[in-house]
């Protein structure tokens, strides 16, 4: 009882985005409702929906504020829901994906445990329909290192370096935190979630961590809010370097963020040569040649010379390199 009565404090705003997600924004807010710590608000933002969002979401009447704005964005949504939030705290979670029924108690415990965190985050599942399993989106042999006891990371930017700690789904975040690092980045469609979290960890080293999965995070669902072709998100990773570059070599974390940068360009471009975009490919060898491993410029320059008969081969070979080079 002790614990319910000091949880009264933390007022937990949900801001759920949607766009076209008729087929699975019940599903989410049905995870908040449901919640055994309550929330204290959920304010879906319709940003320009053109299915029945709208109407599946009025049903639930005054449990769920609904509001709609034409379409702009994640970003944008997100926004309109962190300036509509009246609690102290803001959680996200993405139209089509969903929250475990202990999040918000496990993540206010952790904040009545530290409670200098401006932060928390946690695990969660990464449900893979083409393997029809769910494994764990931060891995615990990279997670366990980077904790100081048992429910935090006591340097974001390292944990973030290290994929750990960035699903949104997760993030718990005290409303006041915006009004120090800004809001979302109005246009960007990929990533723009981890550019709010690196400028976070530059004020808040300290983030609290549920060492349990929070959410279920269901990926590749094309109708999804931020889904982008890989030759737009490689742009997007690349944009967000150049402009989280100066702020994170003035907080010394410039190794960290190249660090995070790095792992996620060679994903993207292994898999735009996977899909014969060699020339996408080339370029973006060339543009990130000084922050890549040499190894990696080198093993894929290799493999662009092969003949296209063998392009087959060359994607084994990489995929197999891949691993190599996370080592």
């Amino acid at each position: 009882m002790e614990f319910q009565k000091e949880s009264r404090d933390y007022l937990v705003s949900v801001v759920i985005p949607a766009y076209n997600a008729a087929a699975h924004i019940g599903r989410a807010i049905d995870s908040v409702l449901t919640q055994t710590l309550p929330a204290f608000e959920i304010i879906v933002v319709n940003d320009g929906s053109t299915d029945e969002t709208a109407a599946i979401v009025q049903r639930y009447g005054k449990a769920v504020r609904h509001i709609y704005q034409p379409n702009a964005g994640p970003s944008a949504a997100r926004n309109r829901g962190i300036e509509a939030a009246q609690g102290n705290w803001v959680g996200f979670l993405d139209a089509d994906d969903e929250w475990v029924r202990d999040k918000l108690l496990w993540q206010v415990a952790c904040v009545l445990r530290h409670n200098e965190l401006a932060w928390v985050s946690g695990n969660a599942w990464l449900d893979l329909p083409w393997v029809g399993q769910q494994q764990l989106y931060d891995c615990p042999g990279q997670l366990e290192p980077l904790l100081e006891g048992e429910d935090v990371l006591p340097d974001a930017a390292a944990a973030l370096a290290n994929r750990v700690g960035g699903n949104s789904d997760t993030m718990l975040i005290r409303r006041e935190v915006f009004g120090q690092v800004g809001l979302f980045q109005v246009g960007a469609h990929y990533a723009e979630d981890y550019d709010m979290w690196w400028r976070i960890a530059y004020h808040r080293a300290r983030m609290g961590y549920v060492n349990k999965p929070l959410s279920i995070y269901y990926a590749s669902r094309r109708t999804s809010l931020t889904y982008r072709p890989a030759t737009q998100v490689v742009e997007v990773i690349w944009a967000l370097y150049e402009r989280q570059k100066p702020w994170a070599a003035a907080h010394g974390k410039l190794s960290e963020l190249e660090q995070f940068i790095t792992q996620r360009l060679v994903k993207w471009i292994y898999l735009l040569y996977r899909q014969r975009q060699d020339s996408v490919v080339r370029d973006m060898l060339q543009r990130a040649q000084a922050l890549l491993p040499r190894r990696v410029v080198r093993d894929f320059r290799w493999a662009l010379r092969l003949p296209k008969k063998t392009k087959m081969i060359g994607s084994m070979w990489l995929g197999m390199r891949l691993k190599s080079w996370k080592n």
